[in-house]
């Protein structure tokens, strides 16, 4: 279903990363692109084009909302689906974010099953219906 994508994952945490890239390839994509910072996530996003980003929220010294700021700020990556990955729960920060553009939320730790089912929501919604799902879905798991 999702071999013919491709999914940028920025994650400072090695483990962390390297647990989320084997989830993208057991979920099918064809092509997994892993960087460690916002800044080297800029210039991967500079040389090509993603059908998602999955982002941390929480790295230095950019941090994730501002990655996603920067994608929802250039023409060309609008359309793109962005994933925020946080263990931050503030009402604040959600707030933020839905603001600023983010597809949807994944509170960290998280299943195999939550990820996939958050990538085909949203990627679902990037074709047509499905966005409405996304945020419901989202501020339930936000308040708990």
């Amino acid at each position: 279903m999702f071999s013919t994508l491709s999914v940028l994952l920025v994650e400072d945490d090695h483990a962390f990363l390297e647990t989320a890239k084997l989830m993208l390839s057991r979920i099918g994509f064809g092509r997994i692109e892993a960087v460690s910072d916002a800044e080297s996530a800029r210039e991967r996003l500079a040389l090509m084009r993603y059908d998602l980003i999955l982002s941390d929220w929480n790295m230095e010294p950019t941090s994730g909302f501002d990655l996603l700021v920067y994608v929802r700020g250039e023409h060309r990556l609008v359309p793109t689906p962005f994933i925020l990955m946080t263990a931050n729960l503030s009402e604040e920060y959600w707030v933020a974010a839905l603001d600023a553009g983010a597809s949807d939320f994944l509170r960290k730790p998280f299943s195999f099953a939550a990820l996939r089912d958050s990538i085909g929501i949203v990627l679902g919604a990037r074709t047509g219906p499905g966005a409405g799902v996304v945020l419901i879905r989202t501020l339930r798991a936000a308040v708990g």
